[in-house]
């Protein structure tokens, strides 16, 4: 994510710093602006990067937002205060929904107020929107790293076109008669052992249909299937007892 930097403003420890850079190259990111820290970097900082520090050692130190203004085209920051805020607010994931469909090639600045009190009215008010981590009404506090991870890690997941994580098995879908002939097999052995009543089966069936219907069986699932109501056939004929009693 080469177009965003993250911007910490006024940060007061300098261990955040440092779990900031390791947030940040968690997710890919690696300019780091430092904005009127409070604090210096120190050995605290190199121990909470944790194999991160080599963004701390780029990371730029300025003044003041103004100095680094004119090098964005879009700046937002984040606040868990929003009652008298007048611009846009995003959730996180909105937020990553806007810069996957419009922002990819734009240049961000992610502001991050300091840990006691966040961005000044004054920071917020040059902002273009401004991010809210939901979170619950009684504890609303967040670290800062921690807040920079839940940005980032949205942004990243849009970013990198992860929508979930595969098994590691692959197999095709399976199509409409493969299932067929699973349901069939089914309904064959649960009349067998009395689960189905034979003069209306089908009323039964439809609800397992339903449920494996919302597993989106691959072709490997509906072959596994098929061997363990095989295995109960089999199971079935040996046995000595009446299962329809």
């Amino acid at each position: 994510m080469k177009g965003i930097s993250v911007i910490c403003v006024e940060i007061m420890g300098s261990g955040n710093i440092g779990s900031v850079a390791r947030a940040m190259k968690n997710m890919g990111v690696s300019d780091l602006i430092l904005v009127n820290p409070q604090t210096e970097i120190n050995e605290d900082t190199r121990k909470m990067a944790v194999g991160a520090y080599d963004i701390v050692e780029k990371a730029r130190i300025v003044d003041g937002l103004e100095a680094i203004q004119n090098e964005f085209d879009i700046l937002i920051g984040t606040s868990a205060r929003s009652g008298k805020l007048r611009q846009n607010i995003l959730t996180p994931r909105e937020l990553a929904l806007k810069f996957e469909e419009d922002w990819k090639d734009r240049r961000i600045g992610l502001l991050f107020g300091r840990e006691d009190s966040g961005l000044s009215r004054e920071n917020l008010f040059i902002c273009d929107f401004i991010v809210k981590i939901p979170t619950v009404k009684d504890f609303k506090s967040l670290n800062i790293s921690q807040a920079v991870l839940i940005v980032l890690y949205e942004l990243f997941l849009v970013e990198s076109g992860i929508k979930k994580f595969s098994s590691g098995i692959k197999s095709k879908p399976s199509t409409s008669w493969e299932r067929e002939l699973l349901f069939s097999h089914i309904e064959d052995v649960l009349l067998n052992v009395g689960f189905l009543h034979e003069s209306n089966p089908k009323r039964i069936m439809f609800t397992i249909r339903q449920i494996f219907s919302r597993c989106s069986l691959s072709r490997r699932d509906v072959q596994i299937l098929h061997g363990v109501f095989s295995q109960f056939k089999v199971l079935i004929e040996k046995s000595d007892v009446d299962l329809k009693k």
